[in-house]
């Protein structure tokens, strides 16, 4: 990852290139990292052992795999199963879809160097390393929103891949709205209304001590603050930012970020929203101001990252100590140290 940064910051600012020859050096070492890994990432060893039961019902069964992932997903690790009876080649194979992906997002958009450091710091290691089928979901989304905004109408193929993926990217299709500004504000409300719905009135019962303890749960996330201020001086400083529709989803995205530890299915949303948003702030070229705000919240980004994995880490060592049957488990889901598939 420091490779990564190090390589883009010289290609930028000592080579002044932003272009798409200067970032394939980086994208492909990012490929090549995620894709040679071992079982580092929790969801790793489940996608792993999830491939290696395909056309055994039993097992699917046993393990509660029946719905557990999404048709095109579905379909994706059957066709590999097909070519490489591999659970690594699986792997591998994600990883360059991922990168061919990222690819095309990259040639679409003009702030591509300070765009790859951003997902980089943000995105890469929950998408690359654990949530392996929503974060594809969501680069196929990225890419039919950029297609919107060029209005190539082929957009929409891609979009329904993205969906059939991670069935949480139904949510972008907020982004794709083409209507009247009432009608936008509809769907929006809509759309809330049934998570709302989905995601509390029918948990209610088994969450309702939670939510009469909110005080207790409740935890002050000062990173948010930061960039929640920052976000509003890039809107004030960029006037295509202002825009009702924008305002609207950025604080649906805070909103649902906010009240993430209740449900984690909105930290998922959350993620459709804040992927796509972030995403239109990168497709025209910054001021210096604003150049200057994206830096201070790629390097918070890559701190927060960097804390997450350790943080993640160090809850799985609490649960040893008191459950010595996470042991196992811990050995094939663990983020540090990084392992190559072949040690």
């Amino acid at each position: 990852m420091f490779f990564i940064f190090g390589y883009v910051f010289f290609s930028r600012y000592c080579w002044n290139k932003n272009s798409m020859g200067s970032l394939c050096v980086p994208l492909i070492v990012s490929v090549l990292f995620a894709g040679l890994r071992g079982n580092v990432g929790t969801d790793t060893f489940a996608y792993k052992t999830y491939f290696n039961s395909i056309g055994d019902t039993s097992e699917i069964i046993s393990k509660g795999l029946v719905f557990a992932f999404e048709p095109g997903f579905i379909l994706y690790a059957t066709i590999i199963r097909f070519i490489i009876n591999s659970d690594q080649f699986f792997i591998f194979s994600l990883s360059c879809l991922y990168g061919i992906l990222l690819y095309k997002i990259l040639q679409k958009i003009e702030e591509k160097d300070l765009f790859f450091l951003f997902y980089i710091s943000a995105f890469y290691i929950m998408f690359n390393l654990n949530l392996l089928r929503f974060g594809i979901s969501l680069l196929f989304i990225g890419n039919a929103y950029l297609m919107m905004l060029k209005e190539d109408k082929k957009y929409i193929y891609l979009l329904v891949l993205g969906i059939s993926f991670h069935y949480a990217g139904v949510l972008a299709i907020m982004f794709f709205i083409k209507r009247k500004d009432f009608i936008k504000y509809f769907v929006v409300l809509f759309v809330f209304i049934g998570i709302a719905y989905a995601f509390i009135i029918t948990k209610i019962n088994s969450y309702f001590i939670d939510l009469l303890s909110l005080t207790g749960s409740f935890k002050f996330d000062f990173g948010l603050i930061l960039e929640f201020l920052i976000v509003v001086a890039l809107c004030l400083f960029n006037r295509r930012l202002q825009s009702k529709k924008n305002i609207l989803f950025f604080f649906i995205y805070y909103l649902f970020r906010w009240f993430s530890y209740l449900f984690d299915m909105l930290n998922r949303f959350s993620y459709v929203l804040g992927f796509v948003l972030f995403l239109f702030l990168f497709t025209k070229i910054f001021k210096e101001k604003s150049k200057a705000l994206i830096i201070i919240l790629i390097l918070f980004n890559l701190y927060r990252t960097l804390s997450f994995i350790n943080n993640s880490d160090a809850a799985m060592t609490s649960l040893i100590d008191d459950e010595s049957g996470f042991a196992g488990l811990f050995s094939q889901t663990a983020w540090l140290p990084y392992k190559f598939f072949w040690q």
